[in-house]
């Protein structure tokens, strides 16, 4: 008997048609990073570190030319100077390109930080707007588009909030 009402109950709550939790409880999803890359600002942000990635490579390729150039001069006096003084030189070499590879880490570090600090200026304006629109909308639950597997389109709030924070930020300053 005792089976009998478990699969009653089963069938009650979970088979039969009627509301879902969805229903219930009101869900929406966005794609974040659409809203952080598709937004202007965002755009503006890909651009200016862009266009720095770019100075960056270009002044390291040429301190990097330089070094190979001193290295290859180096190499063809190997014969010509004594052996102290080729050491010596090829000593001071090594010393330059450890500090080229540590000032193009430097760069490539505060590089990456700023990508943070940018992203993460969004991201903060992204959560009080999300926060807006939830309490407007009476919305319980945002999740992020990449945790679903499957959901409906009218659910997808992106282009919503995308809109909005266009009007809300026009540009983050690198830092």
């Amino acid at each position: 008997m005792k089976k009998f009402s478990s699969f009653i109950f089963f069938l009650f709550f979970f088979l039969l048609p009627g509301k879902t939790i969805s229903d219930e409880i009101p869900i929406v999803f966005l794609d974040v990073n659409v809203i952080v890359n598709s937004s202007n600002a965002g755009k503006k942000i890909n651009s200016q570190l862009d266009n720095l990635h770019k100075k960056n490579l270009a002044k390291f390729a040429v301190e990097e030319k330089i070094l190979i150039k001193e290295d290859e001069s180096l190499s063809k006096q190997k014969n010509i100077l004594s052996k102290e003084e080729f050491v010596k030189k090829k000593n001071k070499l090594r010393k330059k390109f450890s500090e080229y590879n540590k000032r193009a880490e430097k760069a490539q570090k505060d590089f990456n930080q700023k990508r943070i600090n940018a992203t993460n200026e969004i991201i903060k304006i992204l959560n009080v707007i999300l926060n807006t629109y939830a309490v407007e909308k009476s919305i319980s639950i945002i999740i992020q588009k990449e945790n679903i597997i499957i959901g409906k389109q009218e659910l997808d709030i992106t282009k919503e909030i995308l809109e909005l924070i266009n009007k809300k930020i026009k540009e983050v300053k690198l830092r």
